[in-house]
């Protein structure tokens, strides 16, 4: 067993993203195995909205294939540090966030390396990654990314069975938090799970009796997420919400369209 302080990235974009012609969760997962990070896990999600305000949903054949998925990847601040530089600009919309972690890894030993034990060092280390090259008018070119900044991670543990009315709960908070303008969030489904009830939840033979655990991830301010927690209270009858304080960066390239990618699957999205 190996312990050491680390840092969580998440990587927030769509399915449905490319890059070099590939899926870039596919891409970034590699690259980071490349890199010799300690390792990765990608969580699709059945529902959520982001900057574009546009609801993609599993069940909503109008959104498309634009459904979330989270990358998630934990090594020490010196590998993330490097990793985000090098995948920056391949990244063409979505939200990247960064948290200290205490890490224990089992099995296979790592290399031994150096390790900062103060958490604030651990966030000035990220926020000292580079924003893009300027131009000389000051203006980002291809607007790559914002400016590292504090944000807030609410979470919302809860299951399929549970209903605001007549609507599922993860869906009613979901667009509860659309409504409220909050910048973005992702639902994310599992396969087994249990609560305060200690009651097991899994799938079922009867797809109608299942009880699934649910995780709603919401990320924006501080301050809108503490507006945001009297709504979330009032919908709420069992199930555990938690924040998470993060440091996010928001890349907001434009994106090419269907036809642009189909027609030029390969061509690099870091030449915006």
């Amino acid at each position: 067993m190996h312990e050491a302080d680390n840092v969580l990235l998440r990587i927030f974009v769509a399915e449905d993203d490319v890059h070099d012609g590939r899926c870039l969760y596919r891409t970034l997962v590699e690259q980071a195995r490349q890199a010799g990070l300690a390792g990765a896990t990608v969580l699709p999600g059945p529902l959520g909205f982001g900057r574009s305000r546009r609801l993609r949903s599993a069940i909503d054949v109008d959104a498309g294939p634009r459904l979330p998925v989270i990358v998630k990847i934990v090594d020490e601040n010196e590998k993330v540090d490097s990793f985000l530089r090098s995948v920056g600009p391949i990244i063409g919309s979505g939200l990247v966030t960064g948290k200290p972690v205490r890490a224990r890894f089992y099995g296979q030993s790592r290399p031994d390396c150096v390790h900062d034990r103060s958490e604030s060092s651990t966030y000035q280390h990220l926020s000292r990654i580079s924003s893009p090259a300027t131009s000389g008018h000051g203006q980002m070119e291809g607007r790559v990314m914002d400016i590292m900044h504090d944000a807030v991670i609410l979470r919302v543990f809860t299951s399929t069975a549970d209903h605001a009315g007549v609507e599922p709960l993860y869906a009613a908070i979901i667009r509860k938090a659309r409504e409220q303008h909050l910048a973005g969030a992702t639902v994310l489904r599992g396969p087994l799970g249990f609560g305060r009830s200690g009651v097991l939840h899994g799938a079922h033979l009867w797809p109608l009796t299942q009880a699934l655990p649910v995780v709603i991830e919401i990320v924006d301010s501080e301050e809108h997420i503490n507006a945001f927690l009297p709504i979330l209270d009032d919908m709420m009858e069992s199930g555990l919400v938690t924040t998470e304080h993060v440091l996010a960066l928001r890349y907001d390239r434009p994106r090419r369209g269907l036809v642009e990618r189909l027609l030029h699957p390969r061509a690099a999205t870091a030449a915006h």
